[in-house]
């Protein structure tokens, strides 16, 4: 492929992803961008970009419509946050709580990253904090997808490299782009419309249950959610290359 039809193909496909649900397809146009770079100098596609390719036509054949409902003018908030703490034990953890469009504190969420997650996560990085940050905007969307479903939702994350990771929808960082793809399979699933939002870590409701800190959450009665992780496990290796196969780290 010529740069000049890569570049072609790239602008196309960008104009039709504003009438496709979801931004499943972020990550491939980013590698689509890579083939039309000026730099390149083969036009010889690699197995990886082959699969690119496959990957955006399957996309284009299979995906999608936006819908449009009731529920979409109802606007849902979700607080984030994840903490890494001591520098031997690693011990990973997340914390959420939901909103609902009254203001009022539906569920939370306050958990330990189990070791076969933080294996993984500590494999790529001594301090795998942005990894920690991205997991529980993920999980708070399988979780909570029952309110989600069609309606408007805003994350709140005290992160700024997670946040524009997520604006995105893709990522540099392998394993981080295994879980922002899945994240934005499972925000096509639900078609929910996002927007993310940065919140000062001192006005942040999520940060006590990061750290299992629920006193706040217990005294006005928000009920807790448990998180089954083994599920969450299985979705991960799922989704995190999504539906059509299309390793995003490749």
């Amino acid at each position: 492929m010529s740069l000049k039809d890569a570049e072609k193909l790239r602008g196309r496909l960008q104009w039709f992803e504003t009438f496709a649900c979801g931004r499943v397809a972020q990550q491939a146009l980013r590698n689509l961008s890579r083939m039309s770079s000026t730099g390149r100098k083969s036009e010889s596609l690699t197995l990886a970009e082959l699969n690119t390719i496959h990957f955006l036509r399957k996309r284009v054949i299979c995906a999608p419509p936006t819908r449009i409902s009731a529920t979409s003018l109802q606007t849902w908030l979700i607080f984030i946050d994840g903490a890494c703490e001591g520098e031997n034990t690693n011990v990973g953890s997340i914390g959420a709580v939901l909103i609902n469009p009254g203001g009022a504190a539906v569920e939370f969420i306050s958990e330990r990253v189990p070791d076969q997650w933080m294996a993984k996560f500590l494999s790529l990085s001594t301090h795998p904090i942005f990894k920690l940050e991205l997991l529980p905007v993920w999980i708070a969307l399988v979780e909570w997808e029952g309110h989600l479903s069609g309606a408007q939702c805003v994350f709140y994350l005290d992160n700024e490299a997670a946040k524009a990771s997520l604006v995105n929808g893709a990522s540099m960082q392998d394993n981080g782009a295994e879980i922002i793809q899945a994240f934005v399979y499972s925000e096509m699933k639900v078609q929910v419309k996002v927007w993310f939002a940065r919140v000062p870590a001192s006005s942040n409701i999520s940060d006590g249950p990061s750290r299992f800190d629920v006193e706040e959450m217990e005294k006005y009665q928000v009920r807790r959610r448990t998180i089954h992780w083994q599920d969450l496990f299985q979705k991960m290796r799922r989704d995190g290359s999504n539906s059509w196969g299309f390793k995003t780290g490749s």
